[in-house]
């Protein structure tokens, strides 16, 4: 049994205790969570570790680090973010010159880099677009601040020319991972779970200079794309696997 939403976060492995459910395993998003949220504190943790029952499972080793200092070594898994295949969902052209943001605004949102994206001379002759909830203006951005259905999530990322993870903490994306099946290019920071996504060295990848990773990440081929997807996919796979072999 995976439980994939923890209602009470870490408090659900006390749930398991009660339900006499060892072999249950619940997902654990963000450790430390970006927006609030029950069950995440200092003492749910502690109880969790001490009289929880069942292991927690983490989709970017970033965060499996985070759990492990929570609940421990052998109760912590990981399995990357899962993807999915791509068959019939891949838009034929990128649009050249769209820019784009996708989801909810958080505390942890790199605004500052948003807008030095904006004012990079690189990178002039693009626009650049947010859409997701709880944004504010962001300067030489247009900024469409509503919720995005599932189709419309989609065709957007189908029509950009590349999608900015901005931010300045976070555990996985899933925008990201559905860039990457939709065969978009992604920019975010090198330290954070898109490593293992595109591989610690990749060009979209940014340390300080957003723009250049912008620039880059403009240059990747569709082939390129195909090989950062075919390649997670098989990590995906392979930390999958290690799990059921795990608990089983």
């Amino acid at each position: 049994m995976v439980i994939l939403w923890p209602v009470l976060g870490y408090l659900d492995f006390i749930v398991l205790r009660f339900l006499r459910l060892a072999n249950a395993s619940v997902v654990i998003h963000d450790p430390t969570p970006l927006v609030r949220a029950v069950g995440y504190g200092a003492w749910a943790r502690a109880f969790a570790r001490v009289l929880g029952r069942g292991s927690a499972i983490t989709h970017s080793q970033i965060a499996r680090e985070e759990v492990v200092a929570h609940l421990g070594e052998s109760r912590t898994r990981l399995i990357h973010h899962p993807i999915l295949s791509i068959d019939g969902r891949v838009s034929a052209e990128r649009e050249p010159r769209v820019v784009r943001v996708l989801g909810q605004y958080k505390p942890s949102r790199n605004v500052e880099a948003l807008e030095s994206i904006a004012a990079d001379d690189r990178i002039s002759g693009h626009s650049f677009e947010i859409v997701g909830r709880g944004w504010p203006l962001v300067r030489g951005w247009k900024v469409t601040p509503e919720f995005v259905a599932e189709q419309e999530l989609d065709h957007l990322i189908s029509d950009s020319a590349a999608i900015v993870i901005p931010y300045t903490r976070f555990y996985q994306s899933g925008i990201a991972v559905r860039a990457i099946e939709l065969g978009r290019p992604v920019v975010g920071p090198r330290r954070s779970s898109l490593a293992a996504l595109f591989g610690v060295d990749a060009i979209c990848l940014v340390d300080e200079d957003w723009g250049k990773g912008i620039a880059n990440a403009l240059s990747i081929t569709e082939e390129q794309l195909s090989t950062v997807r075919v390649n997670y996919t098989a990590l995906v796979d392979s930390t999958t696997r290690r799990y059921f072999e795990t608990e089983n």
